[in-house]
């Protein structure tokens, strides 16, 4: 808990330019209150840190609304506290620049069908190889 109060003080003071008592509306983009479409796998994280308990799993095409939004002070990643549809952290762009989600407006209601309908077979294909492994194949 320490690690994450420490981390959104120094990402506010760092995003606004030095002083942590006015928070920024948006980081790289990406804004408190908004809803995403994930468009990739993300782990769902206990804390801030990228590296702390693992709590669950976003599939690609699952909407999510972002409680605040702040930076890993640690590996630059852009981060996101949910607050639907479970509570925890995730990566809404990697350290590296991998941006794992983009607002739901922004994307046709044909394309963020087709991102769930991707998200499911991709459930699928892994439901297969399990199966074939157990099978001996």
């Amino acid at each position: 808990f320490r690690y994450t109060v420490l981390g959104l003080l120094a990402a506010d003071s760092e995003a606004s330019g030095g002083s942590s008592s006015s928070s920024p509306s948006a980081i790289h983009g990406f804004k408190k209150g908004a809803t995403y479409l994930m468009i990739r796998p993300a782990s769902l994280r206990q804390g801030l840190s990228v590296k702390s308990e693992k709590i669950g799993s976003l599939r690609r095409g699952t909407s999510v609304v972002v409680e605040c939004v702040t930076i890993d002070p640690s590996t630059k990643a852009v981060r996101a506290k949910l607050a639907k549809p479970n509570e925890g952290w995730v990566s809404l762009k990697s350290g590296s620049g991998i941006v794992t989600a983009k607002e739901a407006e922004q994307g046709s209601a044909q394309e963020q069908q087709s991102l769930k309908v991707s998200g499911a077979q991709e459930v699928l294909d892994k439901m297969r190889k399990e199966m074939e492994k157990k099978l001996g194949r």
